[in-house]
C-alpha cells in the first residue's frame, strides 16, 4: 500500500472526520500478506485481539 492507496482508502470514509480502523487494519494485512506472511500474520493477531477486546465486529470509528 502506498501513499495513494492510503489516500483513496481514507477519503473513501463514510462520515468527514472518521477511520474504520478495523477495516483499515485488515485491508493492510491482505496487502502485505504475499511479501511479509510472518509479519502479517502477527498483525493479524494483533487485530484480532484488539476486536476481541473492545467487543466490536468490524468497525471500530477513529476521529
Amino acid at each position: 500500500m502506498d501513499a495513494e492507496d492510503l489516500k483513496a482508502f481514507l477519503t473513501k470514509r463514510e462520515e468527514k472526520g472518521q477511520v474504520d480502523f478495523v477495516a483499515f487494519c485488515r485491508t493492510f494485512i491482505k496487502s502485505i500478506k504475499s511479501d511479509r506472511d510472518s509479519s502479517a500474520g502477527c498483525f493479524n493477531a494483533v487485530v484480532n485481539s484488539l476486536v476481541d477486546f473492545l467487543a466490536v465486529k468490524t468497525s471500530m470509528w477513529l476521529r
